[in-house]
């Protein structure tokens, strides 16, 4: 997915809202761990956070704030890594051109600034997303194929959910997911009857 191609911000929380949602539905707390989409609310004052976790050492951080949004990428395995240097270093460009309102948001320990191969960020009058001019050698990534994660609608969410949890899914109740429709135990128990329906119910409540 080109960044370029992302959808306006209110859309994109609803979005990634739903895909939090999901992943408590399919994975119990003992399972967290394996949960692809986390939803943190409130998680600086007035501030919002999703994180996205491949498991395998990615992941993206997105904050939604009053002034915008921001998304700090990091693939470990890009040449862009500060940890691939031999003087810890972030590359040049990645924060150079962010709004200071828009990047102190990514102060926070847990977010581990230092750790970025790519930042996209639309503040709240831009009509269109952003990225630094950052030079990416011929043949490398800076862990833009992160974005794949952000399923943006019920057909796509279903496609990539049936391969990563390798069954099939009625596409009726992850419809409703996305169209902010009330969560009920019926769904959770049609999605996945070995869930804990009641435990996940209260736990997508405090999300949402």
């Amino acid at each position: 997915m080109n960044y370029k191609n992302l959808t306006e911000p209110k859309k994109f929380k609803s979005i990634l809202k739903a895909q939090a949602i999901l992943d408590i539905i399919m994975l119990d707390k003992d399972e967290e761990w394996m949960r692809i989409t986390t939803y943190y609310p409130n998680y600086l004052e007035n501030v919002d956070m999703f994180k996205i976790d491949n498991g395998s050492g990615d992941d993206m951080f997105i904050l939604f704030s009053e002034h915008g949004v921001i998304i700090k990428g990091f693939d470990h395995e890009s040449i862009l890594s500060p940890h691939t240097k031999n003087e810890f270093k972030i590359a040049d460009g990645i924060y150079n051109l962010v709004p200071k309102k828009l990047l102190d948001l990514l102060k926070d320990k847990s977010i581990e600034q230092e750790s970025v191969t790519f930042c996209i960020w639309r503040t709240s009058e831009d009509l269109e997303w952003n990225k630094g001019k950052v030079s990416i050698p011929k043949g490398e990534d800076d862990g833009k194929f992160l974005l794949l994660y952000i399923n943006e609608t019920p057909d796509n969410w279903k496609t990539w959910a049936e391969d990563y949890y390798e069954e099939e899914f009625d596409i009726e109740n992850i419809k409703k997911i996305y169209s902010n429709e009330e969560i009920t135990l019926e769904m959770i128990e049609e999605m996945n009857p070995e869930r804990d329906s009641e435990s996940a119910l209260r736990e997508i409540r405090k999300i949402i």
